[in-house]
């Protein structure tokens, strides 16, 4: 079974929230649009998230269902311990100096991640006005800098797209080279 590439569906979702930011910022709709772009943005992690893990599990050999939910920090940290796994399996004699690059590489993205999680932990908040419950949503417009907004995407971006892309590549490999045996 080959690795998933969810590559144009997960790019469209950011080149979308890209291009709708930009209006938002140009048009002064920051108070309308605001609301699209986060979902944007947010379901474009989530679906790196689950496209690393899926094809990290794979590499493990580990043979469990789809990842499941919407919370972007469970998810974070369910594609660390995959990657990192890998790390390990990879690489069994790296050196300290090393293992802690990589170790405040995870911690930085996972910071990053950590504050679009936080707005929205169940990607309920950007997509509806009210709750399961019926209650209205509140949202912490002061804590939503759209301005900043870019600059924390392309960061999360930079390394998640460089981890789906190291584990895609791995594990084509190593697909690759099984299928001669």
């Amino acid at each position: 079974m080959s690795p998933i590439n969810w590559g144009e569906h997960i790019i469209g979702y950011k080149e979308a929230g890209d291009i709708l930011l930009r209006y938002a910022l140009e048009k002064g709709r920051q108070n309308v649009l605001v609301y699209p772009v986060m979902f944007l943005y947010r379901h474009y992690i989530e679906l790196q998230l689950k496209e690393i893990i899926i094809n990290g599990r794979r590499y493990l050999g580990e043979r469990r269902r789809f990842p499941l939910g919407h919370d972007i920090n469970q998810l974070w940290q369910d594609c660390r311990s995959i990657v990192q796994a890998m790390d390990t399996n990879i690489e069994p004699n790296l050196t300290e100096e090393q293992r802690r690059e990589f170790e405040d590489l995870y911690d930085n993205l996972g910071s990053y991640i950590n504050i679009l999680g936080e707005l929205d932990p169940n990607s309920q908040t950007f997509r509806y006005p009210i709750d399961r419950d019926g209650n209205p949503i509140e949202i912490d417009f002061a804590a939503i800098y759209l301005k900043q907004l870019p600059e924390l995407i392309n960061r999360i971006d930079y390394s998640l797209a460089g981890i789906a892309t190291g584990v895609y590549d791995i594990l084509s490999d190593k697909e690759e080279w099984l299928s001669y045996g």
